[in-house]
C-alpha cells in the first residue's frame, strides 16, 4: 500500500491542481508535462516501511521541515513520514518496487501517452491541439514548455505549428477588432522611449507612423504584433499569463484580444464526475471483463444517443432472462460470473 501511495501521489497532485478555477490552459499543459516527467523517472519516493511519523498536523510538519530541509519525506493526510526511493525496474543491488506497484507505473505511462501524447491519433495529442498551441505560444514560458515536452515524449517541436495557428487566428479578426483611435494616440507619447530601445514594436506604433498603423487591417496588425511579441526575451521566463498580459495590453492591443480568446481554460470536475457515473452504470458486477475500449464505446454511445437516427426506445432490448442465456453461452463466461449477474439483476429489479 505504501508503494501504491508513492506511485499515485503525482497523479493525485495533478488532479487536485487542475481543479483551480483561475488557471490558464498553459498551466494544465505544464501539469501534464510534470506528470509525464514524474512517471518517466527511474525511481519513486515512497514512505518508509513501519516507520513512525516524524510530525503530525500542519504546525508540527512546518516546524519540522524548516530546520530539516534535506532528507526524503512523505506527507499523507497531515502525517509526515520518512521516505525512501525505490527503482521502478529491477536494479542489481538496489531495492525496487513490488510487482503490483511497478505495474501501476507502466499502466499510468501507457494511459498518459495514449490519451494526451498519442502519435497515431492527433485528437489525443496536446502537441497537435491548436487551442493548446495558441495558449502556450502566447504565454510567458510557453515556447520553452512546448520544447521540453516534445523532447520528453520524443516528438517534433510544435513551435512552427503554434505560430502558424496564432497567425491563422489573427487573420480571422473582424474589422471591428481594430483598436480605437484614442488607444493608438494614447500610446504615441511613449513611442520615443520605445524607439530608443530599438524594438520592432516601436516602428509599428510610432507616432510618426500612426496613420499607416490605423490604415492596417486588424489581421495585419495582430500578425505584426505577434512577430514583435515573439522577439521579447521575457517570454521565455515563466509568468502567470493573466498578469503578464495586463502589462502587454498597451504594447500589443490587437494581439491582446487574440490572447484573451486563447489563454482561458474551464477547470471543473463536473465532466469527469458525469463520466464516472456513466461508466459505473455500464461496468457492473456481471460485466467486469469488459475491455477498456469497449467501456469507452458504451459511454460514448450513451452520451450521444440523441444523435442516433432511430429513437433509442425503438431499439429492441433483451430481458434479464435472455441476457443471462447469452452470457452463459459466451466461451469465457464462468459460472461465478453468471451467479453474480443473477444477483445483480435481481437487485436491480428490486
Amino acid at each position: 500500500m505504501r508503494q501504491i501511495l508513492g506511485v499515485l501521489r503525482s497523479a493525485f497532485e495533478v488532479t487536485t491542481a487542475a481543479e483551480e478555477d483561475d488557471d490558464a490552459l498553459i498551466d494544465l499543459v505544464s501539469l501534464l508535462g510534470s506528470l509525464r516527467l514524474a512517471l518517466d523517472s527511474p525511481t519513486v519516493t515512497v514512505p518508509c516501511h513501519t516507520a513512525p511519523p516524524l510530525a503530525v498536523g500542519d504546525r508540527d510538519i512546518e516546524a519540522y521541515c524548516d530546520p530539516n530541509p534535506t532528507g526524503l519525506k512523505f506527507e499523507v493526510d497531515n502525517y509526515l513520514f520518512p521516505a525512501e526511493e525505490l527503482y521502478v525496474d529491477d536494479e542489481p543491488g538496489k531495492e525496487s518496487l513490488c510487482a503490483e506497484a511497478a505495474a501501476v507505473v507502466m499502466v499510468l505511462r501507457e494511459q498518459l501517452d495514449a490519451r494526451f501524447f498519442n502519435v497515431e491519433d492527433p485528437t489525443r495529442n496536446v502537441l497537435k491541439n491548436h487551442e493548446v498551441l495558441r495558449s502556450c505560444i502566447l504565454s510567458a514560458g510557453g515556447v520553452s514548455l512546448l520544447c521540453n515536452i516534445s523532447e520528453l515524449v520524443n516528438q517534433p517541436d510544435p513551435y512552427g505549428a503554434a505560430v502558424a495557428s496564432v497567425r491563422e487566428l489573427c487573420n480571422s479578426l473582424a474589422p471591428s477588432s481594430t483598436p480605437s483611435d484614442s488607444t493608438t494616440l494614447a500610446a504615441a507619447p511613449r513611442s520615443s522611449r520605445r524607439r530608443a530601445r530599438s524594438s520592432l514594436i516601436d516602428l509599428l506604433i510610432d507616432g510618426s507612423n500612426s496613420a499607416a498603423v490605423q490604415q492596417q487591417s486588424p489581421s495585419a496588425t495582430a500578425c505584426a504584433e505577434l512577430e514583435a511579441f515573439l522577439q521579447l526575451a521575457e517570454i521565455n521566463q515563466k509568468q502567470q499569463p493573466q498578469h503578464a498580459w495586463r502589462g502587454y495590453k498597451e504594447k500589443f492591443p490587437v494581439l491582446y484580444l487574440v490572447a484573451c480568446s486563447s489563454l482561458g481554460a474551464v477547470a471543473s470536475s463536473a465532466a469527469s464526475e458525469r463520466d464516472f457515473l456513466t461508466a459505473g452504470a455500464v461496468m457492473r458486477k456481471n460485466r467486469t471483463r469488459l475491455l477498456s475500449q469497449h467501456l469507452e464505446m458504451h459511454c460514448f454511445i450513451h452520451d450521444n444517443v440523441d444523435l442516433l437516427p432511430t429513437p433509442i426506445e425503438a431499439v429492441p432490448a433483451m430481458t434479464n432472462e435472455q441476457a443471462n442465456k447469452v452470457r452463459a453461452a459466451m466461451p469465457m463466461a464462468g459460472r461465478q460470473q453468471d451467479l453474480e449477474g443473477d444477483i445483480n439483476t435481481s437487485a436491480d429489479e428490486e
